[in-house]
């Protein structure tokens, strides 16, 4: 099936042709998705290349490079998610592609890389076994687009292809494996075929010598079993090799040759991300400590760090904090952060799905600081609540492990762009000191806490304030009543009284009798509203000095 054929299919009609359109008659033979220019050399022709654009942003030598080398390897061509990283493609790039004939194509957002590769397979692939390599294939990019580890990988695949498959470090050691293997298999391992291009293969089988293990067919317990072998490899360096455990007579296809070259680089690229990972996450880490100390970073700063971490800038944030009040220090690993509960992917994950944008969290002291990217359309009142919501569900990620004692959730107010980062950030800490201080609720946002905070910076006006609900205070402690937990359950219930006599487990006439006792002791006048405020703002300076 050509391109120009594939494009008219209704699943791919949000696919657009941005460049290239002289070279829509290129047959198709599949599609990958992967965020990584190594992947050109293990593409087939006629293969489309699908990505988010992630190693292409703001390196032109590189995006010549791959629409070159795509277009000399005859790839069907390429298709870039928008607004993800690309907001626009470069009219170099536009320029290149229609001078090589080479197919550039764009989809919207809202559209997944799967759903595309899943719809260009529905065409392509017409018989079993291919279906069933693309089932492989669908496997390697769920891994991919997640955080998971080479032995996740293995065990994804293996299942479809029917045969054990292990991961070997570069000194050949069985590191992890798709299934038990049979006992005194990783003792007696010996080598398959090596597969390698013939450069390779000059150099891998003296190693294999030198290790004593001769190239060839070799049995491993049973005499009609072997391993085939490849490399792991990135550029120059090999970071270890895929094993598959097949019957010794079986010829192999070029299908399934194919297919563990394309493990083996998906091994390559999990290795590869997990070993960056730990890089990258510690400059991101650096890079937003140094945006929430006051003063750390200028603005000029701020940007070529930002652009560097390629986190972009100006797009709304809020800060979400999570304190754990009862420790001092917080551990983290490159799995979870502070606490084995709050697993860093499933953080960057549940934000992703809830809002659809991008998050990052780090530990600083006692807290986990989550720096929250926003969608410009939203109102800030629904940018809060959507931060809320997030939160109560990381809370409740908490409880369910026993995890959730002390841990108090602020949340700031949304700032229009990262430079500005450290205002949300010095909100969401005052909101954790004042919610632990009157102790009312876990999440709290600093737009309801505001007045609190003017009470908090104001000695004067917080013994004014004081002053006013002492009267009540002598009362509750001279005749042993609890008026004063009252006059705070009533304001903390609208002011309604059948729902605060609820609260109190008390019947309504008697919580009307309690309101009338506690009018006279404090002159209050409950339809004067500026006496209500006061007397609220009282209450709260009275908790927060506790």
């Amino acid at each position: 099936m050509t391109l120009r054929e594939l494009l008219k299919q209704n699943e791919l009609r949000v696919v657009e042709v941005a460049a290239g359109a002289d070279g829509l008659a290129r047959t198709i033979s599949g599609a990958v998705m992967f965020d990584n220019p190594e992947m050109v050399n293990w593409m087939r022709a006629g293969e489309i290349m699908l990505t988010t654009g992630y190693f292409l942003l703001d390196d032109p030598v590189k995006q010549e490079k791959v629409l070159r080398d795509l277009a000399d390897s005859g790839s069907g061509g390429l298709v870039i998610k928008m607004k993800r990283y690309f907001h626009e493609i470069p009219p170099a790039m536009l320029q290149l592609a229609d001078e090589l004939h080479f197919p550039l194509m764009r989809i919207p957002y809202h559209t997944s890389l799967s759903e595309i590769s899943e719809a260009v397979s529905k065409y392509v692939y017409g018989i079993n076994e291919e279906q069933a390599l693309q089932m492989v294939y669908q496997a390697m990019f769920d891994v991919l687009q997640g955080h998971a580890e080479v032995e996740y990988l293995l065990k994804k695949c293996a299942p479809l292809l029917h045969v054990p498959l292990l991961y070997m470090t570069p000194s050949r050691k069985i590191q992890c494996v798709s299934q038990m293997l049979q006992p005194g298999l990783r003792e007696e391992l010996a080598v398959g075929q090596v597969l390698f291009s013939v450069p390779e293969r000059v150099k891998e089988v003296e190693k294999l010598r030198t290790a004593g293990l001769s190239a060839g067919i070799y049995p491993l317990q049973q005499e009609d079993k072997c391993v085939h072998i490849y490399p792991i490899h990135s550029e120059q360096e090999i970071m270890g090799y895929l094993g598959a455990i097949r019957p010794a007579n079986a010829p192999l296809t070029e299908n399934e040759n194919t297919l563990y070259r394309r493990i083996a680089a998906a091994c390559t690229l999990v290795l590869i991300k997990k070993r960056g990972g730990s890089s990258s996450r510690r400059e991101i880490s650096h890079f937003l400590d140094g945006l929430v100390t006051e003063g750390a970073l200028s603005y000029g700063e701020i940007v070529k760090s930002a652009n560097y971490c390629n986190i972009p800038l100006y797009s709304p944030y809020i800060c979400a904090l999570i304190s754990f009040t009862e420790q001092n220090r917080l551990l983290q690993t490159s799995e979870w952060l502070g606490t084995s509960a709050l697993l860093r992917s499933q953080l960057a994950d549940k934000w992703e799905m809830l809002s659809g944008n991008i998050s990052y969290a780090f530990a600083k002291y006692n807290n986990v600081i989550l720096v929250l990217q926003q969608s410009e359309s939203l109102p800030v009142y629904e940018q809060v609540a959507l931060v809320r919501e997030y939160c109560g569900d990381l809370m409740k990620m908490l409880s369910a492990k026993g995890q959730d004692r002390g841990v108090i959730f602020g949340i700031g107010d949304p700032v229009p762009s990262l430079a500005e980062f450290c205002r949300s950030y010095s909100q969401a800490l005052r909101t954790v000191d004042l919610a632990s201080r009157i102790c009312d609720e876990r999440i709290a946002t600093y737009r309801r806490y505001i007045l609190c905070e003017l009470i908090y910076d104001s000695p004067n006006a917080k013994l004014a304030l004081i002053q006013r609900i002492k009267p009540l205070l002598a009362y509750d402690e001279e005749h042993n009543t609890q008026l004063l937990y009252t006059l705070e359950t009533y304001f903390n219930n609208c002011q309604n009284s059948v729902k605060t006599s609820k609260a109190l487990f008390i019947h309504r006439n008697t919580l009307l009798y309690r309101l009338d006792r506690i009018a006279e002791i404090l002159d209050l006048n409950y339809n004067d509203s500026e006496q209500m405020l006061t007397f609220q703002l009282a209450l709260k300076a009275f908790l927060m000095c506790q």
